[in-house]
């Protein structure tokens, strides 16, 4: 990628150099119960499956789409 680079910053030089894609939002981590709950209520599901496995027994798929979502900032 630095081969693309028209003006090519030394520090760059033989070094991997990668960049997020624009549309992706930085994903969190929610231990809360409570705000758990709550986010499952105002989320709507896109995509269930469910699937046996030896270890875990079954397993339950969910992808959900959260309609609105502020982090509270401790």
């Amino acid at each position: 990628m630095t081969k693309s680079l028209k003006k090519v910053d030394e520090r760059l030089m033989a070094e991997k150099v990668y960049n997020k894609s624009q549309v992706l939002h930085k994903s969190i981590s929610i231990i809360d119960d409570r705000q758990i709950d709550k986010l499952l209520e105002q989320s709507e599901m896109v995509y269930q499956a469910s699937f046996e496995s030896d270890y875990y027994g079954k397993i339950t798929y969910q992808r959900r789409k959260i309609k609105s979502f502020k982090k509270k900032h401790k």
